[in-house]
């Protein structure tokens, strides 16, 4: 992964994307909602949806987020939604590194997942493998550019620069 240019040309397309949409969340409300769920607030928020399982590419993508330039970084969080047998890995990734702008919501009911697609700014796969997503689909309902690798079969969903980025 590459996030450095895809992170700023996410969060570009999303506000392209809310301003076209009729499915508009306004900053107080976005606000409102993540600081009730006392997630973290900044200006460009990513969701990562999935099992916590290797093929998921999660470790990964955070070796890739630990190096995002600073300017971007501080404007940035991940929220990462799921349990498996990788949550101790990724935690000891996040620790490792000392990467503040990343927390895991753990087990998310399935209506709250749809709350954070919502508020959210870009919703990522970083999958090393998978036939075929639903969370892809659950994001694109819900007007959200999409940060997924290569390995996804629903990559065939992504408009390059227009609804996400491959």
């Amino acid at each position: 992964f590459s996030l450095s240019e895809s992170t700023l040309e996410a969060a570009s397309l999303n506000a392209r994307i809310n301003i076209s949409s009729n499915i508009s969340i306004s900053s107080p409300d976005k606000s409102a909602f993540l600081s009730i769920y006392g997630r973290i607030i900044s200006k460009t928020n990513f969701l990562i949806d999935a099992n916590l399982i290797k093929r998921k590419g999660i470790i990964e993508f955070i070796h890739s987020w630990e190096h995002l330039p600073k300017n971007v970084n501080d404007n940035v969080s991940l929220l990462i939604a799921g349990e498996g047998p990788e949550r101790k890995n990724i935690e000891d990734t996040i620790k490792r590194y000392n990467i503040d702008n990343i927390t895991l919501l753990g087990h998310v009911e399935y209506n709250d997942i749809k709350k954070y697609l919502q508020v959210v700014d870009v919703f990522v796969l970083p999958t090393l493998e998978d036939l075929n997503s639903l969370s892809v689909y659950e994001a694109l309902a819900a007007s959200k550019p999409l940060l997924i690798s290569k390995y996804n079969g629903s990559r065939f969903l992504v408009l390059e620069k227009k609804n996400g980025f491959i």
